[in-house]
């Protein structure tokens, strides 16, 4: 460890706002001002804060050779500053700033959560308020490779890329484009509160038509017996849920058997969710509507019944026909809203 940046990183979390977090990134400038320690450059993250930069202030006062002992002294020397910059107020990432190994957005770089650039600050800048520096900041649209299709799919190229081919669009590092604002809406959880089991939530593509996905589900619904299945839609994709109880493994082997969309992420996740509310942005108007029962592909039920999403399937006024169902033991707990963040 020899000359490694002295950082403070100050992000928007917990009571933090973005302008907060401006506020503290001009307080750790006066700081290390006053210790007499040289600041290279401020920059605004991209996303949630801002970075405060020194090039190593005790790097002509370590001549400790041994390269282990060398980066304790210099952790020793920051855990000082930190302390020191506590006892003045002032709110940071505490453990970057000691972490000699750390390493900060480099100014320049594109953050592909929102598609802001991470730009440098000069003093006038940082000072000017967090209208003035979102401005400054250059946003670029991260979009996923295209894929040459045929002219009546080509809107849905997006989900297509995301569906049939997450691993590809994993592989090339890239994401899709970032949302102008955030929505919200209300999910259901394939999980069953209070067990390990879940039910079986499948998503498709909205340029399949409805008779065509009837036609995969009814061959599934054949092979695993998952009894009745309910197909929603909203215009841009089909939803279906089923109510069987059935283990993780076992709901990737039913995803699978209908090509749908969400296997990976249930993969990687554990679980799948749907959209049952409408979508509504930060202005108050509705960006998408909720969506809406368009059929119900009826079927014997082989086991067990999830009572929770029976329940909640009949608030919502869908029928179900529950005297021949046999619900779970364990699944008696009801669905909660929780407040949740997706990205």
């Amino acid at each position: 460890m020899i000359s490694c940046d002295l950082a403070f990183d100050i992000d928007r979390g917990g009571k933090l706002e973005l302008e907060d977090a401006r506020q503290q990134a001009i307080a750790i400038n006066e700081f290390l001002e006053s210790k007499g320690i040289s600041v290279r450059y401020s920059a605004f993250s991209g996303s949630k804060g801002f970075h405060v930069v020194c090039d190593d202030p005790w790097h002509d006062e370590i001549t400790e050779e041994n390269p282990r002992k060398r980066e304790l002294e210099a952790i020793e020397r920051r855990k000082r500053i930190v302390q020191e910059a506590k006892q003045e107020g002032i709110a940071f990432d505490e453990k970057v700033t000691v972490d000699t190994r750390r390493i900060i957005r480099l100014p320049g770089t594109i953050n592909s959560k929102t598609g802001f650039v991470c730009t440098v600050l000069n003093k006038k800048e940082l000072e000017s308020g967090i209208y003035e520096i979102v401005k400054l900041a250059r946003r670029h649209a991260i979009r996923a490779p295209r894929i040459p299709l045929r002219k009546r799919v080509r809107e849905m190229t997006h989900d297509f890329i995301m569906g049939k081919i997450p691993g590809l669009v994993g592989r090339l590092g890239v994401r899709p484009t970032p949302e102008e604002r955030p929505c919200y809406s209300t999910f259901i959880t394939s999980n069953i509160p209070g067990t390990r089991l879940k039910i079986p939530v499948l998503e498709f593509g909205g340029w399949r038509k409805v008779e065509e996905i009837a036609g995969v589900i009814k061959k599934v619904q054949s092979q695993y017996g998952i009894g009745d299945v309910f197909i929603f839609g909203d215009g841009n994709r089909f939803s279906a849920l089923s109510l069987k109880a059935v283990s993780r493994r076992r709901v990737e082997k039913i995803l699978f058997a209908a090509g749908s969309m969400n296997l990976n992420a249930c993969k990687k996740y554990g679980c799948t969710f749907m959209r049952v509310g409408k979508s509504v942005g930060m202005n108050g108007k509705v960006a998408c509507r909720e969506p809406e029962l368009i059929r119900v592909l009826e079927s014997d039920l082989r086991g067990q019944a999830s009572r929770p999403h029976f329940e909640f399937l009949s608030s919502l006024g869908v029928k179900v026909s529950g005297e021949k169902v046999e619900f779970c033991g364990a699944g008696r707990e009801r669905l909660e809203l929780v407040h949740a963040v997706i990205e």
